[in-house]
């Protein structure tokens, strides 16, 4: 069966070949494989054979990112939805969003993306 077919197939609740597969690992996990030997441009999503990959628009109120508060354990940020978030310090935000924010502070570029992630610093 092909991955098309085993979803529709879970979706009718018929029998397919195996249950389709979705996972969304965090980013410290996708790291920790990477440290035991995945290669770093392979996608998880690819290599594991996941049948149901989301995705999803961002419909937050965009506002500004901000670090408040950091000590060793964890680290106290603003939300894009305008609250407060505490973090620990082994979870990290989404691989793109990291890539952006080197990018622009490697080239000093300010964003004018609508994503409010470019406006950590």
């Amino acid at each position: 069966m092909t991955a098309r077919e085993r979803v529709f197939a879970a979706l009718r609740h018929e029998e397919a070949d195996r249950i389709p597969i979705h996972d969304s690992p965090w980013p410290s996990t996708i790291d920790r494989w990477h440290r035991e030997g995945l290669p770093v441009e392979v996608n998880p999503a690819e290599y594991f054979d996941y049948e149901i990959v989301a995705f999803g628009a961002a419909t937050t109120p965009r506002f500004p990112i901000k670090v408040v508060e950091e000590n060793e354990e964890y680290i106290l940020r603003t939300t894009s939805y305008g609250g407060l978030r505490r973090d620990h310090k082994d979870i990290q935000l989404p691989r793109k969003s990291l890539i952006t924010l080197a990018r622009h502070k490697q080239t000093g570029k300010k964003s004018n993306s609508a994503s409010p992630l470019t406006e950590i610093g």
